[in-house]
């Protein structure tokens, strides 16, 4: 991004796994009413609704399940994701990644879930062992249709100007995002840091530079 050695902003980017996808998928396809959260994402209209597929009983106990599965979900994400530090041997590092992500979604069993056992009866409901998870980019078309992430002449602009806003070395401006493919404008920042977004505010100048901003904005005060 810079010459070799110079102070350097970083932003990293990555499109939402197996886990988020199905998770989304399993809360829309149920419709579970998830109780309203600045971080719980909007709802994919893409998505053919399956009421009856739970009983409305069982509908009410797991969308309070879902919103806290979700927040784990989202956690583990970054963590997995993290920049690799130098002093740890990478069989190692990729071990304890794997269990993190086990710890939150653990097909085909759910074991991770067997605490939610109403959220862990309707992921199994949802889960083909033999053909693996149903999910949104295998029930409906997904809106990518270029490529993933955020244009980086104008996350340059972005940390540029933040840097001398802020009086800052471009090296404080570190930020992660985690895009989820979910139809419209929508984000939310877990922790600083880190952000939430659809993939329509990564293609929004507009938006992509509200979101910039806040996500590297949030970082300085750590």
């Amino acid at each position: 991004m810079q010459r070799l050695g110079t102070p350097s902003w970083r932003l990293s980017v990555h499109a939402d796994s197996s886990s988020v996808r199905f998770a989304l998928y399993l809360r829309d396809r149920f419709d579970l009413p998830v109780p309203p959260s600045p971080d719980a994402p909007p709802r994919d209209e893409r998505v053919s609704r399956d009421e009856a597929g739970l009983p409305d009983a069982d509908r009410r106990e797991a969308g309070p399940q879902w919103l806290a599965w979700w927040r784990r979900l989202v956690d583990a994400e970054f963590r997995v994701h993290a920049p690799i530090p130098p002093d740890v041997e990478p069989s190692t590092l990729a071990r304890e990644r794997i269990a993190e992500r086990q710890s939150v979604y653990d097909p085909p069993s759910f074991e991770a879930l067997r605490a939610s056992p109403v959220l862990r009866a309707a992921a199994l409901a949802l889960f083909d062992a033999e053909h693996g998870p149903a999910t949104s980019s295998a029930a409906v078309p997904r809106h990518r249709d270029g490529p993933e992430g955020f244009a980086w002449n104008l996350t340059r602009d972005v940390a540029t100007a933040l840097a001398a806003e802020h009086g800052v070395s471009p090296d404080r401006l570190d930020a992660a995002v985690l895009l989820i493919d979910v139809p419209g404008h929508w984000y939310h920042i877990p922790r600083p840091g880190t952000a939430v977004c659809t993939t329509g505010v990564a293609t929004d100048p507009s938006a992509a530079e509200s979101l910039l901003r806040a996500v590297f904005t949030s970082n300085l005060g750590a």
